[in-house]
């Protein structure tokens, strides 16, 4: 369930804005994903990716960042990468998580629209620098309209609880604060770009607001 809008493209702020270096596609190949596992085999596949990734960033870090902008760099990622740390590490949320799959199988596809569209329109939003803030907040409130209910008649409690945490896990990689957005005035549908003409125009306003 990697949130690659905002790893890779983090990744990328800080390649072009710090150091001018190249952000490596080799390492966006690892976040192929905004879906759930369903099985021992998909969570390992999806930890090995994790671990690649981590060492793609880290390798590349080391070569173009100093030590203290690639600590940086981790600690932003933590949050987007809350799930893959449970899920590869913590064995009895692994149990737990997968005791409940049939239940969670019942509502991924709605799930992977969810955050797809999440992604998507996060990168739409940083396409207008001057918009950001709202656009975001958009971004988040057509995510909060899209999860809303969506265990309803599907999911065990146990199972409705597990999508709580990561709807909160996603929610909380891109929190922003939309206090002052009326997001009642927000589009229906946002239309989509493609990453590689995001960062060209986005570098310096996205590495500030997540700074």
């Amino acid at each position: 369930m990697l949130l690659r809008f905002f790893l890779v493209l983090l990744a990328a702020v800080y390649a072009h804005a710090l150091v001018n270096c190249d952000f490596p596609p080799k390492c966006s190949d690892k976040l192929d994903s905004d879906g759930l596992p369903f099985s021992e085999k998909e969570i390992q596949d999806e930890c090995q990716d994790f671990r690649e990734f981590q060492e793609c960033i880290d390798n590349w870090g080391k070569q173009c960042l100093s030590a203290q902008d690639l600590q940086e760099l981790h600690a932003k990622m933590e949050k987007p990468l809350k799930f893959e740390k449970m899920i590869c590490t913590d064995e009895k949320y692994r149990k737990d998580y997968l005791k409940e799959k049939e239940s969670i199988e019942k509502i991924s596809d709605e799930w992977k629209k969810c955050t797809t569209d999440l992604s998507e329109n996060m990168m739409e939003a940083v396409k207008n620098p001057a918009e950001i803030m709202t656009a975001m907040c958009c971004a988040t409130h057509a995510f909060d309209e899209c999860t809303d209910d969506i265990c309803e008649d599907k999911c065990t409690p146990e199972a409705e609880k597990i999508i709580e945490n990561l709807i909160n896990i996603s929610k909380d990689a891109v929190k922003v604060d939309c206090k002052d957005i009326n997001t009642e005035e927000c589009p229906s549908k946002s239309s989509h770009t493609t990453y590689s003409m995001i960062v060209s125009v986005v570098t310096m306003s996205f590495l500030a607001l997540v700074r």
